[in-house]
């Protein structure tokens, strides 16, 4: 009975180790050819107690990936799709909020990066599957100090 059950446990770990091995995402080498520029912008709520956070600009050339989610500054955020400009999306950081990213539930827990890196998921139209891609030497550019809240993206 104890072999059995030791024999069980043996192979349960086992199936657990491959199928957390499998689960690593790994980063594309290559970056899609429809990325233009990255670049990220401070902003600040003019009011007392105020939220303040970071946007994280990404471009594209054309349509042929689609974004997802980027992992910047320690924050996991979804990129959504300007509404004025089909090929801007952008990922709002906001810093002083009680709303967390749990990071370590992320695909993103396993990549290292430094403040001006990004790594974004996203999907090519042919190949449906989740890419990661790093993004290096992101931009970043002035600040803005809004009188109230920044406008809904």
């Amino acid at each position: 009975m104890m072999k059995v059950l030791k024999n069980t446990f043996l192979l349960f770990v086992i199936a657990l180790t491959l199928i957390k091995c499998k689960s690593v995402p790994k980063l594309q080498k290559e970056a899609p050819t429809s990325l233009k520029e990255a670049y990220s912008q401070k902003w600040n709520a003019g009011y007392k107690d105020g939220v303040s956070g970071t946007d994280l600009y990404i471009r594209l050339h054309d349509k042929s990936i689609i974004l997802d989610s980027v992992y910047f500054k320690e924050h996991v955020v979804k990129l959504k799709r300007v509404s004025t400009d089909s090929l801007l999306f952008v990922g709002r950081l906001k810093i002083n909020t009680k709303i967390t990213s749990n990071l370590k539930q992320t695909s993103f827990s396993t990549f290292q990066i430094n403040d001006r890196e990004c790594i974004i998921s996203y999907k090519k139209e042919a190949n449906m599957s989740l890419q990661y891609y790093k993004i290096s030497n992101i931009i970043m550019r002035q600040p803005i100090n809004y009188p109230s809240s920044p406008r809904k993206i």
